[in-house]
């Protein structure tokens, strides 16, 4: 561990936003962790140390919508246990080869924090040596993501990204050996910049992973329900283009045009309190099992638990949901100044296998298949001109898995259009 720099403590206790470079912990002891707790601290800080260095602090807790805004600080046994004489050797077990990372207590408005402070690798990327309790996986590359996720490295490009690094960091230190030789110098006497360009963001695919894994590990406390997800995502990659303010104005103005639908999608009294995360709003919903992001790049992503404490799906919260989802979309994509860019919308529902269907006819239907999946990719301007199409695939793609009778499904889809005042 080397020594660290000055820090503004204050800024990073207080930013409130976890990002790529950034994560809070709620207030514990190193002391009473569980080894799958400690792993998952060696975890985040390898992901920061093979992407871009960052920050890990302790004593912030989540509310009840995820947002790590619960500064309690830690108490003074918690804030011993942190030692990094014991601390250190410990997590450098799990890693090869060594994390450069520095562990201070400082006290921040009168309540004491432990912050790792993690820089990026300097010469070969940190793999994990030691399996523990799925937190951990040996042979594994930890990452960080933008969406401030610690995960492995799986695709093609951050691997090559992170070999590429090494071997830039290779050569950096040969020429350095070679000037020393060559000048019969120590040290030429300037600061020395290894030029690190982050890891690659990834496109709107690992975003949706990362926001998948974010929603799991808050609001799934067991088993394994079914999670329903609905993504919309720019066909073509785009770089960053909206910000906050106009995400939040897209999705404000969205909403007032579906009055009737919107809050069985996006509750208007949920819009104030939507976290600005490093690339999105973001709102964890407190009353309810469900997620939504609004990315920078125009995606959407919905995530929900819809089953029932029995595993009941109800068609008539399908109904609702599919008409306010596709009517917020349609407006919001108008909203944004989509038309003719082409959008792919992906709805699925999974695993089905030990859920029932409640059409609200008689018995509970059963699944034929374990998932209900749908994609298509549209204009823009398809999604806002004829929302009512697009509710009633989606609904349709999971009563058709549980084999509801055609009557009942023709019934639905004039439910939807006359919710939707398209009939």
């Amino acid at each position: 561990m080397s020594d660290a720099p000055s820090h503004d403590w204050e800024e990073i206790v207080f930013r409130g936003v976890e990002s790529d470079h950034l994560d809070y912990k709620a207030a514990q002891s190193w002391n009473t962790l569980s080894a799958a707790g400690k792993a998952k601290i060696v975890r985040h800080l390898t992901a920061f140390a093979n992407t871009d260095g960052g920050y890990l602090v302790i004593g912030v807790g989540e509310d009840d919508s995820g947002i790590p805004a619960l500064r309690t600080g830690l108490t003074e046994e918690q804030s011993r246990s942190f030692d990094p004489s014991a601390v250190g050797p410990y997590i450098n077990r799990c890693v090869e080869p060594p994390i450069d990372f520095t562990l201070e207590r400082p006290e921040v408005r009168g309540k004491r924090y432990a912050i790792f402070t993690v820089r990026p690798f300097s010469g070969l990327p940190h793999v994990c040596c030691r399996g523990i309790d799925g937190e951990l996986q040996t042979g594994v590359f930890y990452i960080r993501t933008p969406d401030a996720a610690s995960r492995p490295a799986h695709r093609e490009s951050e691997l090559h990204a992170l070999i590429a690094r090494a071997l830039r960091n290779q050569r950096e230190m040969l020429a350095a050996v070679l000037r020393g030789v060559l000048y019969d110098t120590r040290s030429s006497g300037e600061e020395h910049r290894d030029p690190r360009p982050p890891l690659p963001e990834g496109g709107d695919e690992d975003l949706f992973n990362d926001s998948l894994v974010y929603f799991k590990r808050r609001r799934v406390t067991s088993g394994d329900p079914p999670i329903l997800q609905i993504s919309l995502a720019p066909a073509k990659s785009e770089p960053t283009r909206f910000s906050h303010d106009q995400l939040a104005g897209a999705a404000a103005a969205a909403i007032a045009g579906i009055r009737s639908v919107a809050p069985d999608f996006i509750d208007p009294a949920e819009l104030p309190k939507w976290h600005r995360a490093n690339r999105a709003l973001r709102r964890l919903d407190d009353r309810a099992p469900r997620m939504y992001q609004l990315f920078r790049s125009g995606a959407l992503h919905y995530v929900e638990l819809p089953a029932d404490a029995d595993g009941v799906l109800a068609a008539e919260h399908l109904l609702r949901l599919a008409a306010g989802a596709a009517g917020f979309i349609g407006g919001y994509l108008r909203t944004l100044g989509f038309a003719d860019e082409l959008f792919t919308l992906r709805f699925s529902l999974a695993p089905l296998d030990r859920s029932l269907f409640d059409g609200g006819s008689g018995a509970p239907h059963r699944p034929r298949v374990g998932e209900a999946a749908e994609e298509f990719t549209r204009r823009a301007a398809d999604f806002s001109e004829a929302p009512e199409r697009y509710a009633e695939r989606i609904f349709r793609t999971v009563a058709e898995v549980y084999t509801l009778p055609e009557g009942e499904l023709a019934a639905f889809s004039a439910a939807i259009r006359e919710r939707m005042g398209r009939s």
